[in-house]
């Protein structure tokens, strides 16, 4: 089994996300391939998928949304999971609560046309330097602490999750069997 993790970012903090869940499957046996959105091309050659994108503004990357948006066809007889990166974890409660509510907005462009087996947001960096003067003011008035927040035993238990998930055999129904039609007359 060859799994894609797909992802989109500005300042590193999707990728190391991204990478991680790559090596957890490595380590439980899968292939995996970690690659930016924009260097990937078709996805046949995988047996599953798994895409994330930093959120800015409570929404993906346009990079990222295109990548999925565009392979629908693709996508649709794949397992696929979709993740994000963002500011949970940086601030303060009640916030931080407010921002994994919210976490469904982040799929909307993706509502009815893929269906991803899972989606998780993970909390990222915030580092003083990403940010304007004005959004360093409002991010610390809302109690926001700059740092790396990524919860790597999460983000790796996820990542296990959906390696045995992969690995799991297929299901075989079971009670009756269907009658099988005879063809006497």
């Amino acid at each position: 089994m060859h799994v894609l993790v797909a992802y989109a970012g500005i300042s590193g903090s999707t990728g190391g996300v991204a990478c991680r869940i790559a090596d957890g499957f490595h380590v439980r046996g899968l292939m995996a391939t970690c690659l930016r959105v924009t260097d990937i091309g078709a996805v046949r050659r995988y047996d599953a998928v798994v895409v994330g994108s930093g959120v800015y503004d409570r929404a993906w990357l346009p990079e990222a949304v295109d990548f999925v948006t565009a392979r629908v066809p693709s996508l649709a007889d794949k397992p696929l999971w979709l993740f994000s990166v963002g500011a949970p974890g940086a601030l303060a409660h009640p916030l931080d609560h407010w921002v994994v509510q919210d976490a469904g907005a982040v799929a909307a462009p993706f509502a009815g046309i893929v269906r991803p087996l899972g989606t998780r947001v993970f909390a990222g960096v915030v580092r003083e330097e990403q940010l304007s003067a004005r959004s360093r003011m409002t991010y610390r008035l809302h109690g926001g602490h700059y740092g790396d927040h990524r919860d790597w035993d999460a983000i790796g238990a996820w990542a296990d999750d959906i390696a045995d998930s992969l690995k799991a055999p297929i299901p075989v129904p079971r009670g009756r069997i269907a009658a099988v039609p005879s063809h006497r007359a």
